[in-house]
């Protein structure tokens, strides 16, 4: 059994002890944001959330929370029509999260920041995170 920490389905090896902003007390608000982003596009499109057995065990590897096969390619990737932003993305996670995590209408995700090291870290979480979230999590360095 490997040793990675989770949080949802985003994998936590880059951000701990890296000097990028990561706030590990904030999970709370990080699944509540999710779910709010969850129940959004559900309601934009006309659709209700699902609650599969998967969503209800968050946070353990190999839960696929955005598993809705209708709004998915053949390759995993989503059908769906939502680009999200994480602005100010510090290590990432969100933006995997939502990424990952965010339902079947969320089509890709951007992560930006300003700092190069958190662009740096957010790069490692997403690679960490898996194939899916190397295909659906754009991140971006931002100049002032």
């Amino acid at each position: 059994m490997d040793n990675k920490q989770f949080e949802g389905l985003c994998s936590l090896s880059a951000v701990k002890g890296s000097s990028a902003f990561f706030n590990p007390l904030q999970v709370l608000q990080r699944d509540l944001s999710v779910l709010a982003l969850r129940v959004h596009l559900a309601n934009k499109h006309g659709s209700s959330p699902r609650h599969s057995r998967a969503s209800r065990t968050a946070g353990l590897p190999g839960d696929n929370l955005s598993n809705d096969v209708s709004c998915r390619n053949s390759d995993g990737t989503s059908t769906g029509s939502a680009r999200v932003l994480d602005a100010m993305c510090g290590g990432g996670v969100r933006a995997v999260r939502y990424a990952l995590e965010g339902g079947p209408h969320v089509r890709s995700c951007v992560a930006v920041d300003l700092n190069p090291q958190s662009v740096a870290t957010a790069k490692l979480t997403v690679a960490h995170s898996g194939p899916l979230a190397a295909a659906r999590v754009e991140v971006r360095i931002i100049s002032t």
